[in-house]
């Protein structure tokens, strides 16, 4: 069995274990439907809690260590609304970098000035046009729409390019890593990808008008740490 295959089936599970009110759902263990499940989580406990998940505890942890000092001369109550702050902070910054350096990616992609020129890019512009130099994209898709019907889900995948150096079409996740990042490719980053290429259609602007059409034919799926 393929394992988009296992996937409709784990997600079929899922799907009629809700209808059923059932209290688990036993599936077959692999590393996609494992980000898969992992995804759902993440977004049922953010739903249901509001919860950010471990990256805001990550993010507050490291900042209360570097600041340890200010933070002892608070009593416990600012402490904590100042460690919250933080996180909240960083993540806001790490969310505008990346908003900036998609519309960079974007710019660079299509020919065009990107629509938001930001300071907090620049730093990815080298990477960025070496990527395009030696994956000689075409362009088929880019911040489009897209949908399951079978399943019931929907997501905005980041682009579809053809390289013309490989000769095969990719799915493609731009990220803005960090500079102290490793640049690895995380369960959860392969799993929305999975899903996105699971999707039948997408939505694409024609003559000014929102038309649905096939998703193209995915060959493999990038994670672009930049």
């Amino acid at each position: 069995m393929a394992l988009q295959d296992l996937t409709a089936d784990m997600l079929t599970r899922i799907r009629n274990a809700c209808r059923n009110r059932a209290k688990q759902v036993l599936d077959l263990n692999n590393k996609l439907n494992r980000g898969v499940a992992g995804v759902l989580n993440a977004e049922f406990r953010a739903t249901r809690h509001g919860e950010n998940g471990p990256l805001d505890a990550h993010r507050a942890a490291a900042w209360a260590v570097a600041n340890l000092e200010a933070l002892a001369a608070h009593d416990p109550g600012d402490a904590h609304a100042a460690v919250v702050r933080a996180a909240k902070s960083d993540l806001a910054a790490a969310a505008d970098r990346g908003t900036a350096v998609h519309e960079l990616v974007e710019g660079e992609l299509l020919g065009r000035p990107p629509l938001m020129a930001d300071p907090a890019a620049e730093p990815y512009r080298d990477t960025c046009l070496s990527f395009r130099e030696w994956f000689d994209p075409e362009v088929l898709l880019i911040e489009a729409a897209v949908f399951s019907w079978a399943d019931g889900y929907a997501g905005t995948l980041d682009a579809v390019l053809r390289s013309r150096r490989l000769g095969r079409t990719f799915l493609v996740d731009w990220k803005s890593r960090g500079a102290d990042s490793g640049h690895g490719c995380y369960e959860k980053e392969v799993a929305q990808l999975g899903l996105l290429s699971r999707c039948d259609y997408v939505m694409v602007e024609r003559l000014g008008i929102a038309v649905r059409e096939e998703l193209p034919a995915i060959d493999a799926c990038a994670v672009v740490s930049l």
